[in-house]
């Protein structure tokens, strides 16, 4: 009986010992590892609008641009109306254009703060980075009516804004005169194995195609006319693939023609107006 007490009590002793050991090891680890790391992450919020627009531009020549957003979203909340104010709201809809958030752009561009009064200048930057913003989300394009982009009675139906909007649409309109039928390359394909990639101007491809389909379609009948069962149906297999590939790369290769012919206009066009990469 007094061994089972001992032990028992024992048992208790060790139990507190080993619950005040991990309380200690926890506090040490919040002092020693957390909290200096908190303080590292920890950011200086900046005493003046200069510093916070700097500090916001930093972060976006950083490519952080999710920490950019709410930097600059900051600014508009702080010194609505400052000097850099026009700068700041710009900036937040191309840090999601950078991010790759182009939805959240679209959204931004429709139905950001309708307080900020911006200037003309950028108010038709605003319209034009909605436009970009549409054409890169593969949108109908807003504010279009016969393909000409129209700006519905409002201050940004200015004459240079439209110099900008009539080659801007009839740019988009050579490029698309440019662009390549998926349908037809997979047609071509089914009728001639490997025309579809021909096509498109993919000749060592084509040529690959045509000739191992060819040469599984000819061992599938040798073998057929040789008496050779067993290599009828492995035959077969290669040459429905091979040709059902032929086929599908055909198709493939011409929507990545056509999108590689909108992606370098979008390019050319944010170069030549600076409107993407334009410097501060």
């Amino acid at each position: 009986m007094l061994f089972f007490r001992r032990a028992v009590s024992y048992r208790h002793s060790i139990k507190h010992t080993l619950s005040c050991l991990l309380y200690a090891g926890a506090v040490v680890v919040s002092t020693t590892v957390l909290l200096p790391l908190s303080a590292q992450n920890a950011q200086p919020v900046p005493q003046n609008e200069t510093d916070l627009i700097g500090y916001a531009d930093f972060l976006f020549q950083e490519k952080e641009y999710y920490r950019a957003v709410t930097a600059y979203k900051s600014y508009l909340y702080y010194y609505s109306g400052g000097q850099y104010t026009d700068h700041a709201y710009i900036q937040v809809g191309r840090s999601y254009m950078s991010g790759d958030r182009l939805q959240d752009a679209v959204d931004y561009w429709q139905n950001a703060d309708t307080g900020i009064t911006l200037k003309p200048d950028s108010q038709k930057r605003v319209q034009i980075y909605l436009t970009l913003s549409y054409l890169d989300l593969e949108r109908e394009k807003p504010y279009s009516n016969g393909g000409d982009l129209r700006m519905d009675q409002n201050d940004f139906s200015q004459r240079d804004f439209h110099t900008f909007a009539e080659r801007f649409n009839a740019g988009q309109a050579q490029i698309q005169d440019k662009y390549k039928s998926p349908w037809l390359a997979g047609g071509l394909s089914a009728v001639l194995p490997g025309a579809g990639s021909a096509y498109n101007g993919r000749y060592i491809e084509a040529a690959y195609v045509f000739v191992l389909t060819s040469v599984f379609l000819y061992a599938t009948f040798d073998s057929e006319r040789r008496g050779e069962k067993g290599y009828v149906p492995v035959f077969a297999f290669f040459t429905i693939a091979f040709y059902g590939g032929g086929i599908y790369a055909a198709v493939n290769s011409t929507h990545r023609y056509n999108d590689r012919l909108h992606t370098d206009f979008l390019d050319e066009q944010r170069r030549r107006y600076r409107i993407f990469y334009d410097a501060r």
